[in-house]
């Protein structure tokens, strides 16, 4: 953000909103995608955004299936294919780390 800034000031131009989208980790085999490991990734990538300023951030999968551990949702979607024992639309550890940051790190 430092490079687009001092570019924007170079180039005697107005700094427009900048955003990270569709962002998540790209880890298949252990189940990662759908563990506590996303949701720290999750807080790492805010924590930055707001130190970095951006304007907006978008995680890639809101409600997604199982996929043997393997898929990004941050809500277990049994429409086709969802985690065994779990019931639809229960949070996955991302989403709960999600909160913790926004009301302890983000307003605290």
């Amino acid at each position: 953000m430092s490079w687009m800034r001092l570019v924007a000031v170079e180039g005697d131009v107005t700094m427009k909103p900048v955003t990270f989208d569709q962002w998540n980790i790209q880890a298949t085999g252990s189940s990662q995608m759908v563990s506590n490991i996303t949701g720290l990734h999750a807080v790492m990538a805010l924590g930055e955004s707001f130190r970095n300023q951006l304007s907006m951030t978008c995680r890639w999968g809101l409600a997604e299936g199982w996929s043997g551990g393997n898929d990004p949702g941050m809500f277990n979607n049994s429409y086709r294919d969802g985690e065994p024992g779990t019931p639809a639309w229960n949070p996955r550890p991302v989403f709960i780390l999600c909160i913790f940051f926004r009301n302890i790190l983000a307003t605290g």
